[in-house]
């Protein structure tokens, strides 16, 4: 098992980060930490933010040049999201795990002058690319939540969604190379999907997984349309007096496209309207 110190970011890939940044911040009050230049060794521009009530960071990409993999994945997929990176204690032994575990490092072990990190392949994963590092210098000090006693807020970030043709596949395999831990099973026959949240070590963020029962249902559309992959980001505790104006307006409007009830629990939001990335936002 690949021991996880912490779940860093999660992060996405963009057209325009500068564009993106803004809409983040306006929706979800993403805060804004820094931005970094593209480079010989890697090939993309973006920026970094802070998700409210939560040590984890949000980070935007941006091809730097037609050939850049960012690019790829924007023309082969879109906007999106593109991977999550976890901080391990050492990468050496990350990688003898993987190998222990018949995974390839995907593109061996890189460095970029702050981390030494390596990958696990989507083709490997059941559709989601990890990213695996370990610092070179420092590790970056978790950030707190946001819970001054000045702020009586409580919006933060729930969990991360994939969508996949074998959900008990999917659980044994994240249990085995994570660790990550069982807590809820569900199904809603009415939409023909069944699904499960395992909590990651050493994280407030859980790990959803989401199948179809059988061979219809939007869920079992989308995979077969886009493949197995990264779905939704889940935001919790979202109230009325939460909400930022930009987004009331959103979820105000009359257009059924840009908004989509489940089952009474929460509300989709649609990658459209926030630069290529469902949320599902709960109460």
């Amino acid at each position: 098992m690949i021991v996880i110190k912490h779940v860093d970011h999660i992060s996405m890939a963009v057209p325009d980060w500068k564009t993106q940044s803004v809409l983040m911040g306006q929706l979800f009050n993403f805060e804004f930490i820094r931005e970094f230049p593209a480079t010989p060794t890697t090939p993309f521009s973006g920026c970094v933010s802070k998700i409210p009530n939560s040590s984890l960071q949000w980070e935007i990409l941006q091809p730097s040049s037609p050939q850049s993999f960012v690019a790829k994945f924007l023309n082969e997929r879109g906007p999106g999201l593109h991977h999550i990176t976890l901080e391990v204690p050492s990468i050496n032994k990350a990688v003898e795990e993987m190998q222990q575990l018949e995974l390839q490092p995907f593109g061996g072990i890189s460095e970029d002058g702050v981390w030494k990190m390596t990958y696990i392949h989507p083709r490997d994963s059941g559709g989601v690319l990890w990213q695996l590092f370990e610092p070179l210098n420092q590790s970056r000090k978790q950030e707190e939540a946001n819970t001054s006693k000045n702020s009586r807020s409580e919006t933060g970030i729930d969990h991360v969604c994939l969508l996949s043709k074998d959900l008990n596949k999917q659980i044994n395999w994240h249990k085995k190379i994570f660790g990550f831990q069982e807590t809820e099973n569900w199904e809603e026959t009415a939409l023909n999907i069944k699904g499960c949240k395992l909590k990651m070590p050493n994280s407030e963020l859980y790990f959803e997984i989401i199948s179809p029962m059988d061979k219809k249902g939007d869920v079992y559309d989308f995979i077969q349309l886009n493949g197995e992959g990264l779905h939704h980001i889940g935001l919790k505790n979202i109230t009325e007096g939460e909400l930022s104006k930009h987004l009331k307006k959103m979820l105000d409007t009359e257009n059924k496209d840009d908004l989509k009830k489940l089952a009474g629990h929460g509300s989709y939001v649609s990658p459209q309207q926030v630069g290529g990335v469902t949320f599902y936002l709960s109460n």
